[in-house]
């Protein structure tokens, strides 16, 4: 009985211990990308300047956009997909790229004739986005197949690829197209090793697709998209906007320190996500206790956070902050860690609807702060929008509350 029970206990360790080790390698591969972003930021501003890094951060927020709209919800729309009809991985994924695909003819037609670029960096956008759309559209079976070993490999293998060849070429050599071309090096190098790991998932290839005979996954992912496409636009309203009003020496200092003060966010997020599920399960009175627990260590970890930034920005960049940026940034922490969960309790409720709209007026509101804001009080303006954009977004997810509690 003793001998069945250790190994009972043994079994169960072991299953923790697999599961602990899958939720940091996830956790991890998704920091990652921040994570590169300060080296990345670090080796140009040295390298280069930071007005440099400025005009990179311009391009790229517009191709993320880009990106996130052709990516269309694909990832959470998927999942679902698969756990519904595991047989069927291949035809789903191909039928949801396939429509998706047909988003980028609209989106190259609008860069080329819309933005005052040359045709070889509008080149070079276009490919970075469309290896982008082609690699993020793998992410959905790193996730269904727990790939999260082979995706943090992957990622790691090409930023140092990346830095690499950044470092082969001189400054005065080195240019925003160059760069580009470097990132579209990486992201097709990205491309054809997740093609090879999953090669078995979605081949063989449909050959007898028939776009009118198929389901539209574009009208069946809409509600996942627009939540994703919202929550983007409410979260980097501000930097979209300092690109309108500051220099590109500000906007890269600006965009330095809002990646730093993202990233714990980023961590909790992808932290808490494997749990996500017991949210559909346990009685709200224990989410209760969960969401005050998050609060607690969210008010209390923020404040070394951002001694640690302080460093990074003083040490590393020698940047020179006033004091109340570090001040706001505290303060722009904290509500993240109190609304996350009760954004999953919509969820659980099938009410989307509401977090579209409490995303959607909150980004109108973070857009009228920030062309008031930032005009006169610049970067210090641009937090503080973020800030109140922040601290809004929690009171109407509390209010949300009477909704749930209606429903317990």
């Amino acid at each position: 009985m003793i001998s069945r029970y250790k190994k009972h206990n043994f079994f169960t360790i072991k299953k923790i211990q697999k599961r602990g080790i899958g939720v940091i390698l996830y956790a991890f591969s998704n920091l990652s990308n921040p994570l590169f972003n300060i080296i990345l930021s670090t080796i140009l501003i040295k390298k280069i300047s930071i007005s440099f890094w400025g005009e990179y951060v311009a391009i790229l927020l517009l191709a993320n956009l880009f990106i996130i709209i052709l990516g269309w919800g694909n990832k959470e729309f998927l999942l679902r997909e698969f756990s519904r009809n595991p047989s069927k991985i291949n035809i789903n994924w191909q039928t949801n790229l396939i429509q998706r695909f047909l988003l980028c003819f609209i989106l190259i037609i609008f860069l080329y004739f819309f933005f005052d670029y040359s045709r070889q960096r509008v080149l070079l956008i276009v490919l970075f986005i469309l290896s982008s759309f082609l690699y993020k559209s793998f992410e959905v079976l790193v996730l269904f197949k727990k790939a999260f070993l082979f995706s943090t490999i992957l990622e790691i293998t090409g930023y140092i690829f990346l830095i690499g060849m950044i470092t082969l070429f001189s400054s005065e050599k080195f240019s925003i197209d160059l760069l580009l071309l470097l990132m579209v090096t990486m992201m097709i190098f990205k491309c054809m090793g997740t093609l090879w790991y999953f090669r078995f998932d979605i081949f063989p290839l449909k050959y007898s697709y028939n776009f009118f005979s198929s389901r539209n996954t574009l009208l069946l992912a809409l509600p996942f998209f627009l939540p994703s496409l919202v929550g983007l636009i409410q979260a980097k309203i501000d930097l979209y906007c300092s690109i309108y009003f500051l220099s590109k020496y500000q906007v890269g200092e600006y965009q330095v320190y809002m990646n730093l003060l993202s990233i714990p966010h980023v961590a909790a997020t992808y932290i808490i996500m494997p749990f996500i599920k017991n949210i559909y399960r346990l009685p709200i009175e224990s989410i209760n206790k969960i969401i005050t627990r998050l609060s607690q260590i969210g008010i209390i970890c923020s404040l070394p956070v951002i001694l640690i930034i302080y460093i990074i920005i003083h040490k590393y960049y020698q940047f020179s902050f006033s004091i109340w940026m570090y001040v706001l940034g505290y303060l722009q922490l904290i509500p993240f860690f109190i609304y996350i969960f009760k954004i999953h309790l919509l969820f659980r409720f099938d009410q989307q609807k509401i977090i579209i709209w409490i995303t959607l007026i909150t980004a109108l509101f973070g857009f009228i702060i920030s062309i008031l804001f930032i005009p006169y009080w610049k970067i210090e303006g641009a937090i503080s929008a973020n800030l109140l954009t922040q601290w809004l977004t929690l009171l109407f997810f509390v209010y949300s509350n009477r909704y749930i509690k209606s429903h317990e």
